[in-house]
Order: structure tokens, then C-alpha cells, then sequence
């Protein structure tokens, strides 16, 4: 084998021998990028969540300040019609009518509390229901549409749910709204808020996001 041959092999081989190492670091590249992919994306469903959880937060707050206006003047007109019901003036004297005309019954329903309501099982239990139960609307599905719905209700002191609306929902699927409220109100008693160690009746807010199948 002459000279020029074994200059040709050299170059060959020292060519392939690049061409690998760029082989193996192309795919080694194509690596790390899904992983930072995959971190990523990690990253934005705890920011997602993160997010979803601030809102609940800062719409239990504005309830709650709402809920407080509505109670001052509900008992303040409840006192005055109380206090005219039992107080009556005749001539300077003072009477009073018999107490079993009082309305005591005050049904208040708590936004804050100690321990809120929440599905038996916890957070990923309603996540199973809603993934077993949830029927996504046929309309929204065809064209592709991701609905989402923040649902607003109340828990009372046996678990039961009533008040069940729409605070926030995807105005191109009503239907997801529907749905999600027909799976909420079939579920099974939910165990309720507490206070000091006593079921309280309570609002609760839930975020429901079901990409379509």
C-alpha cells in the first residue's frame, strides 16, 4: 500500500471518527433539551397551580368581604324588625309582646374557616372522580376546545352540597359548565369545614381543568 492510500485511510477515519462524535453529541443535545423540556413543564403546572390556588384565595376574600357587608344589614334589619315587633309604647309604659314571636334563626354560612371542606380522600380522590365520572361535552371535543370552569358552593355541616354556580367558566363550552356542575352535585358527601374542632356550614371554591381525550 503506497503512501497516498494510507493518507486517504487516515482521513477517512479520522472523518468518521468526527462524524460520530458529532453524531453522539447531536443526540446528547436532543437529550438534555427534552429533559429541560420535561423540568420545564413542571415548572409551569406548579406556577399553574400556584396561580389557581392565589385566585381562589383572593376570591374568597372579596366573598367573604361581601358576605360581611350582606350580614351587617341583614341583622341590622332583622334587630329593627325584631325591636319593633317586641317593643311597644303605651302611654310612657313599656311592654313587651311574648318572646316566641322573635326570629332567632340566623343561617350564616362561613367563609373562612379553620379547616375547610374537602372530597373524602383528598385532593387527588376528586381528581380520580372527576377523570371516572366527567363526560366531555361533544361539541367542545370536536372542535378541540379546553374547558375550564372555578365553581363556587356551599359544604354544609353533614357533607351535603348546595349553591352550586359558576364564578369563572370557558364562554366557548357552556356545556363544560354544565357538566362540571352535574358531576359536583352527584358526588358523595364531602367532610365539612370545621372550627374549633365542629363541622361548620361553609363555602368552598374549586378550580375544574379537563383537557379533552
Amino acid at each position: 500500500m503506497n503512501k497516498k492510500c494510507i493518507l486517504i485511510l487516515i482521513s477517512t477515519l479520522i472523518f468518521d471518527i468526527g462524524y460520530c462524535q458529532s453524531q453522539s453529541n447531536l443526540i446528547e443535545s436532543v437529550d438534555e433539551q427534552k429533559v429541560l423540556s420535561i423540568q420545564n413543564q413542571k415548572k409551569i403546572d406548579i406556577l399553574q397551580r400556584d396561580f389557581d390556588e392565589l385566585k381562589v384565595r383572593f376570591i374568597l376574600l372579596e366573598t367573604e368581604i361581601s358576605m360581611l357587608e350582606k350580614e351587617i344589614t341583614r341583622l341590622t334589619e332583622l334587630i329593627n324588625r325584631n325591636h319593633n315587633q317586641v317593643v311597644n309604647f303605651k302611654d310612657n309604659d313599656l311592654t313587651v309582646s311574648n318572646s316566641k314571636d322573635i326570629d332567632t334563626t340566623v343561617d350564616i354560612v362561613l367563609t373562612n374557616v379553620q379547616i375547610k371542606a374537602n372530597f373524602p380522600g383528598g385532593e387527588a380522590a376528586f381528581r380520580s372522580y372527576l377523570d371516572g365520572e366527567f363526560v366531555y361535552p361533544e361539541r367542545c371535543l370536536g372542535k378541540g376546545i379546553i374547558g375550564s370552569v372555578m365553581l363556587r358552593f356551599v359544604v354544609d355541616e353533614d357533607g351535603r352540597i348546595s349553591c352550586v354556580h359558576a364564578i369563572e367558566e370557558t364562554n366557548s363550552c357552556p356545556e363544560f359548565t354544565t357538566e362540571a356542575i352535574r358531576i359536583l352535585k352527584k358526588s358523595p358527601r364531602w367532610v365539612p369545614g370545621q372550627n374549633d374542632g365542629t363541622f361548620v356550614k361553609s363555602w368552598r371554591v374549586i378550580p375544574i381543568r379537563i383537557s379533552p381525550n
